[in-house]
């Protein structure tokens, strides 16, 4: 499956407690039109659901790995994903997204352009009709509490002058050098908490 011209990039996915409902993010990063992937499951579940529904695509895909964690915190769980690779280049994407087949290609392209240490993407609902319009880039859902993230043009941020709403850790990729550069995630901060220097 690997394809020896492409990059290798580490694509990380904390969870806990989600059981077969992983499944769609798995088989979508599965998925994708970009081969040169190992996919990192760091479960920190309170019982075997979410391993089993891991291991069964496990079976069907080795770029999948599996980690048992006994920590609490998706920064954690992040962290503890990127300490198990070694690409030089790391993506993340939540336990309850599925990603475009074109997404992870799209990711490693940005990544691979001078000067560019980071990128993120767009998080959008499954049914735009659920999403109740707010000020600026950020929507709310009606049916459970989360932020999206929609806004579809290209933006550069340089020399750590920007807003704090440009990035999350639902579409999010990283040159591994400059990640450790920053100190990874604080694990001490919750839902929405930013790397360790920031």
């Amino acid at each position: 499956m690997q394809n020896s011209k492409l990059q290798n990039i580490d694509i990380v996915i904390p969870t806990r407690n989600r059981g077969a409902l992983i499944e769609a993010a798995l088989v979508s990063v599965r998925n994708s039109t970009y081969a040169a992937f190992t996919l990192w499951i760091v479960d920190q579940s309170d019982d075997d659901a979410t391993e089993q529904t891991v291991r069964a695509q496990m079976a069907e895909d080795p770029r999948i790995r599996y980690l048992r964690s006994k920590s609490r915190g998706a920064n954690f769980a992040r962290n503890e994903g990127v300490a198990q690779g070694n690409a030089a280049l790391i993506a993340f994407i939540d336990d309850d997204c599925r990603v475009d087949a074109a997404w992870l290609a799209q990711l490693v392209a940005e990544l691979q352009q001078p000067g560019v240490w980071a990128v993120f993407g767009r998080v959008l609902p499954d049914d735009a009709t659920a999403m109740a319009p707010v000020a600026g880039e950020q929507r709310v859902s009606r049916a459970i509490p989360m932020a999206l993230k929609d806004a579809p043009e290209r933006r550069i941020y340089e020399r750590n002058r920007f807003d704090l709403s440009f990035g999350h850790g639902a579409n999010m990729g990283w040159q591994r050098a400059a990640f450790r550069h920053v100190g990874g995630f604080d694990g001490l901060i919750g839902a929405g908490g930013p790397l360790g220097t920031w």
